[in-house]
């Protein structure tokens, strides 16, 4: 499954990285707008995001509206070593530094934010289908941080309409997100208690 993954992520990056960037800044507008319509969203005390990096979905619209509502805002910080996401505490998207591969993340100095805190999850990824399934890099980080979240904490993906796949390969350890947003539509695959 591995080089099927390979080729499913070479292709779907390529794809995400052919959209026009003024199209891609609109879509994330759009994917904006519909998250900050969720109760959701207005009521998570810790939200964990990301920063975009290349083409990716922009979140920070929807960053800025939980600080500015006083939410605590969790981004993760790649612990190499061990092979996980630690969550680190933001207060402005001007605090982040670039981490190893030109990624965007909060200093190691930065206050830490525990999994278990943790009440909702917007997600990047390559792919994205229907069922939740999500096509990350291939360090699998996500994939071991999501099932030490609360079980009812919701884990949003965040993709551009090109993103979306009829069906992704998913392994045994995948972790399988609860709804995928895009420009277009809210792919959901359940509602968590």
């Amino acid at each position: 499954m591995s080089d099927a993954k390979s080729d499913l992520r070479r292709v779907a990056l390529a794809r995400r990285e052919a959209l026009d960037p003024e199209a891609r800044r609109r879509a994330s507008a759009a994917i904006a707008a519909q998250i900050l319509a969720r109760p959701e969203f207005r009521t998570a005390g810790v939200l964990l995001a990301y920063a975009a990096m290349r083409s990716e979905v922009d979140p920070a619209e929807l960053v800025r509206a939980a600080l500015a509502a006083g939410a605590v805002v969790a981004m993760p910080v790649t612990d190499w070593a061990r092979r996980e996401l630690a969550l680190r505490r933001v207060g402005d998207l001007d605090e982040l530094v670039t981490g190893r591969f030109g990624v965007p993340e909060p200093s190691a100095s930065a206050e830490p934010v525990t999994p278990e805190a943790v009440a909702l999850v917007l997600a990047p990824g390559v792919a994205f289908d229907p069922e939740g399934r999500r096509l990350g890099y291939g360090a699998g980080l996500y994939d071991r941080l999501l099932p030490r979240l609360p079980a009812a904490c919701p884990r949003w993906g965040l993709a551009f309409e090109a993103q979306i796949w009829d069906r992704l390969p998913a392994g045994e350890h995948d972790a399988p997100l609860d709804a995928v947003v895009t420009e277009r539509r809210w792919l959901a695959r359940r509602e968590r208690p």
